[in-house]
């Protein structure tokens, strides 16, 4: 909400956020509490008083977190058939590891390399997947994979928030080098009108160029399941 009102995060705060991701075991509260209270502070009065509430009701309220654990979303897929009447697709999405080349990509700004710390952090944090055992993948999905990212991808890939082989469901529309919030609109164009800010600096590359492609695959292929329901309803009605 703040990234949206406001572009970018301070700096400061990002700081912050780097400092709460690497430091395991750590007691996080305090370091909540202070990011918080900085980004509160760019609010009007009564819009801090309305967003402390509504984070106070999700911290008085977390039934729903056990339910998005590995071991909960296994169990519902398992137990979640897929409605024969609709048709699935999903854009599979990786980030380039973090590293010396994506510290470079980055950029020297400094909002650029504390939030590429922070995405370094969690695309680690996501990788661990890799402890669990890699997927079993259709050998078509696994092909795409090949050829998008001209290379066999991995257990442990991510786009920095979710691994990139669990995000298999359906039909691939398309397999593209982006971060989570690349694909979202979240790249760096500040001269656009609207302007686009790069939330989560991954030096992976992705591009207005790439996000209106990523798009029009996307409109296409919702184009062309709703002829295929079409024709189906027609030859049904006759």
């Amino acid at each position: 909400m703040y990234s949206l009102r406001a572009g970018r995060l301070p700096v400061g705060v990002v700081l912050r956020m780097v400092k709460l991701l690497r430091r395991p075991g750590a007691k996080p509260q305090g370091v909540v509490d202070q990011i918080f209270a900085d980004l509160l502070a760019d609010f009007s009065i009564d819009r801090r008083r309305a967003l402390a509430d509504f984070f106070g009701s999700i911290r008085g309220d977390q039934d729903l977190v056990a339910q998005i654990t590995p071991a909960a979303t296994d169990v519902f897929n398992a137990s979640t058939q897929d409605r024969p009447s609709v048709r699935y697709g999903c854009v599979v999405t990786r980030a380039r590891p973090p590293g010396l080349a994506s510290l470079v990509r980055a950029g020297l700004g400094v909002y650029a390399q504390s939030t590429h710390a922070v995405f370094a952090a969690l695309h680690r944090i996501c990788a661990r997947t890799r402890e669990s055992g890699a997927r079993l993948i259709p050998a078509a999905d696994a092909e795409l994979l090949r050829r998008a990212f001209d290379r066999a991808t991995a257990a442990g890939e991510n786009d920095g928030i979710v691994p990139t082989e669990s995000q298999l469901w359906g039909d691939p529309i398309a397999g593209v080098w982006a971060d989570h919030l690349d694909v979202i609109g979240h790249f760096d164009h500040p001269t656009h009108v609207p302007p686009h800010f790069d939330w989560l600096v991954s030096g992976t590359g992705f591009s207005r160029p790439q996000f209106e492609r990523l798009w029009k695959d996307v409109a296409l292929w919702l184009a062309r399941s709703s002829d295929r329901r079409m024709r189906r309803q027609g030859e049904e009605g006759s």
